[in-house]
């Protein structure tokens, strides 16, 4: 009984000022910088045993977890939150210091913006016709859709951990007549193997999910074809200095607990230290606020169509009632009302983090990565 007191207890602080629950996200988000580097002048060594760390873990430690938080939610809650491509990654915008609480003009330019994040991927990762490719944790299939809608001849296998959006992209390939050049495969990454071998392997925002980056890399290289032109794209977020977990342990952090759990924020040169698996061939930085912008638009999407996401979580306990009992942690099994408050907060805390300092202190980074020479 004490949860679902605790949830009520917070979800009446929604009905504190927004620029207030903002405040306080910020004040967080010093603290975790404070205690990052205090942590690093207590211990010198932490960034290379952190390392060190991932390498002795699983690839991918809880994926179950991770499904609950995010992936297993009706995909109708995506449709109405996220753009018309329902890309659950950063988009790219045209005005990286637009006004981020524009919340009319947010909506109106988050399907150009989405638009724009996936073509410049494609560029990236010189994509081109004929090739054969492979999109690690693709989502709802924004990039996998891109891809063959604009580029006729290519081949894409998609590879979820998620039956829902298994389902979900191969109906919209189906309505888009891709279907013949489409394979969605359901797999944890962790276990997963094939014998197809690939021109370009495309990962975006799913290394944060993982723990062994250095195992991962080697099974993607065994996974690219011995050719010149065959490449690993990674888009990730990154913290520009310091690697951290989202450890549930931690009770002071709310994302670990409800959102991210057992992911982890790589810093901007985590990558560097795997170049006798995949070497960096390039890399690019996106500043910050184009994320804040892209969460300060699921937010205003979210609140816009409040009424209807209430009446989604509440079918989906309906559907489903014993999933009510799976984790106590997973707010989706929460009251409606405080599970659309929850995302809310989630929402802000993006926009926030990714706001923060100018949008020079998280940001995303671009990798394009090759087998070593």
């Amino acid at each position: 009984m004490k949860y679902w007191f605790s949830d009520w207890l917070i979800y009446g602080l929604s009905y504190l000022p927004n620029r207030l629950i903002g405040w306080a996200i910020r004040r967080a988000l010093r603290n975790r910088l404070e205690f990052e580097w205090q942590r690093r002048r207590a211990h010198p060594e932490w960034d290379r045993e952190f390392i060190q760390m991932m390498d002795e873990g699983p690839i991918a430690p809880h994926a179950d977890v991770a499904n609950a938080q995010h992936y297993e939610v009706p995909s109708a809650f995506y449709q109405h939150v996220l753009g018309p491509r329902l890309k659950y990654s950063s988009a790219l915008w045209k005005s990286e210091q637009a006004e981020i609480f524009d919340a009319k003009a947010l909506i109106s330019e988050l399907a150009e913006a989405e638009e724009d994040m996936l073509r410049l991927v494609c560029e990236r990762s010189l994509l081109a016709a004929d090739m054969h490719i492979l999109d690690l944790g693709c989502g709802w299939g924004s990039f996998s859709l891109y891809v063959l809608e604009h580029y006729p001849t290519i081949t894409v296998t998609a590879l979820s951990n998620s039956r829902s959006q298994k389902v979900f992209i191969e109906e919209r390939a189906r309505n888009a007549g891709f279907s013949d050049r489409l394979k969605v495969v359901t797999a944890d990454i962790g276990a997963f193997q094939t014998e197809e071998r690939f021109d370009k392997i495309i990962s975006i925002e799913m290394f944060e999910h993982m723990r062994n980056h250095r195992k991962l890399l080697a099974k993607i290289a065994m996974w690219l074809k011995d050719d010149r032109a065959a490449r690993l794209f990674i888009h990730v977020f990154v913290h520009r200095s310091y690697n951290y977990l989202f450890d549930e342990a931690d009770r002071r952090s709310w994302m670990s607990r409800y959102f991210f759990t057992h992911g982890m924020m790589p810093r901007l040169r985590s990558f560097e230290v795997f170049s006798d698996v995949m070497e960096i061939e390039e890399s690019w930085v996106i500043n910050g606020r184009h994320y804040a912008k892209t969460a300060a638009a699921w937010l205003a999407r979210h609140e816009r169509y409040k009424h209807e996401i209430l009446k989604e979580f509440k079918a989906q306990q309906l559907v489903d009632p014993s999933s009510r009992d799976v984790m106590r942690r997973d707010i989706n099994m929460r009251p409606p009302k405080v599970q659309w408050w929850y995302w809310k907060v989630f929402f802000m805390a993006c926009r926030e983090l990714f706001a923060y300092r100018e949008g020079m202190e998280w940001f995303v980074a671009h990798y394009r990565l090759r087998k070593p020479t």
